[in-house]
């Protein structure tokens, strides 16, 4: 099944990024700060998913960022 972003919510001082995940399955979520060619996607975490939900929780204070997440296999 494809990955959605379910929302990007600011909670206090941090920016929560969350979406669908498979319960037990692996996954990789990647940041970058700018969209331009090249693109440097940088690996922010690699976690199992607890649940139906993958969170991931950066401070708001941050730069801004894109995120996308890939599926382990």
């Amino acid at each position: 099944p494809p990955l959605h972003t379910l929302r990007a919510d600011l909670w206090f001082s941090n920016c929560v990024v969350c979406m669908s995940a498979l319960t037990g399955s692996n996954y990789v979520m990647y940041a970058t700060t700018n969209l331009k060619s090249p693109i440097v996607w940088q690996p922010l975490l690699t976690n199992q998913a607890a649940g139906s939900v993958f969170a991931v929780t950066n401070l708001r204070s941050a730069p801004a960022k894109f995120y996308r997440a890939q599926l382990l296999h």
